[in-house]
């Protein structure tokens, strides 16, 4: 007897009551000097005041690496080279304010600032941070699970 195909939320990896998937693109973005760039997440954002690496959700039909690239000259106005696939990670989230409990699917690329550090430019706070100096600083929870890969990343 045939096995009929899985349909509905459990087709989609999902349980009931479970907000879709996000994917969200990040970026370990280092300097010359092999600083770590850290954006400060804005007032009235998820996470306010904590640093955050630069990066996004992913746009449908958008690969991860177009998403990391088009991410960071939104939030940040440079440009990068040398951009290399670090790491995956999946993160559970409780729901807030009500909302349905959801995962974020992150993918981590590494890449190397084109030009001086001086020209990064953005709407949020933004700090060059040693890497040794990334896993002191306030991260959201979702990232702070990697920081201690900066050290080997950079």
């Amino acid at each position: 007897m045939a096995v009929p195909p899985v349909r509905g939320r459990a087709a989609a990896g999902r349980w009931k009551g479970m907000a879709p998937e996000r994917r969200v693109s990040l970026v370990l973005l280092c300097d010359g000097a092999g600083r770590v760039l850290l954006l400060r997440r804005p007032p009235r954002k998820h996470c306010a005041g904590l640093w955050s690496l630069p990066g996004g959700k992913q746009r449908a039909g958008e690969s991860a690496l177009a998403c990391a690239r088009r991410e960071l000259f939104e939030e940040c106005g440079v440009r990068a080279d040398g951009w290399r696939l670090c790491h995956r990670w999946r993160y559970d989230y409780g729901g807030r304010g009500g909302a349905a409990p959801g995962r974020l699917a992150f993918t981590l690329f590494a890449a190397r600032m084109c030009g001086p550090a001086e020209r990064v430019r953005g709407e949020s706070a933004w700090a060059w941070f040693d890497p040794a100096a990334v896993e002191a600083a306030q991260l959201p929870p979702a990232n702070g699970a990697i920081m201690p890969l900066t050290r080997w990343l950079v």
